[in-house]
């Protein structure tokens, strides 16, 4: 059960709130990613699978040996703040990449830009007290699930009406499969 008096309360509105930007945007840009590139390369899934893949390696890699390395050298919040860069990053080069095969090199730095969605957890249980681990923990995967689903709506509404001022068709069609 959704536990609202644990992400309203004062002690975690803070990051309840950025829970709730950070993963819907994590999660919207997920759902938009592949239909981005269909349409500003012409590219589709058989294409862009490899660098999925790559991505996923990626995070894991950096999960496993970075992030104990970027513990000791930064704060939990050194290591949001960190995420928040290489994901802004990410989404800027994207934005301007010349051809489909920067992505690979863009695959590299993947990993540091997902790294706030553990620390901001760890950030939030740090913050409880033992007799309320539980209520946290089910309010930080309700936020969780919640912004699985609201993220991937609104990046998509955006994309839909994006697709307007574009001048690739691919996106249309894409994007009207999903209706």
């Amino acid at each position: 059960m959704f536990q609202l008096g644990v992400v309203v309360s004062k002690k975690y509105r803070g990051l309840t709130i950025l829970m709730l930007v950070s993963n819907s945007v994590h999660a919207g840009c997920g759902a938009i990613y592949l239909y981005y590139i269909q349409g500003h390369f012409g590219k589709d899934l058989k294409d862009i699978a490899p660098i999925i893949m790559l991505n996923g390696i990626n995070n894991l890699l950096v999960q496993i040996f970075v992030v104990k390395y970027l513990a000791r050298c930064l704060s939990v919040r050194g290591i949001i703040l960190l995420g928040y860069v290489f994901g802004a990053l990410n989404c800027a080069l994207l934005s301007f990449l010349p051809n489909f095969y920067y992505l690979y090199i863009m695959a590299v730095t993947s990993g540091l830009g997902v790294i706030f969605a553990p620390a901001i957890q760890a950030l939030y249980m740090n913050s409880a007290q033992p007799e309320e681990m539980g209520k946290v923990q089910g309010a930080v995967n309700s936020v969780v699930t919640i912004t699985a689903g609201l993220g991937p709506k609104i990046f998509l509404q955006v994309l839909a009406a994006c697709q307007t001022f574009s001048h690739h068709s691919t996106w249309k069609g894409s994007l009207n499969e999903l209706e």
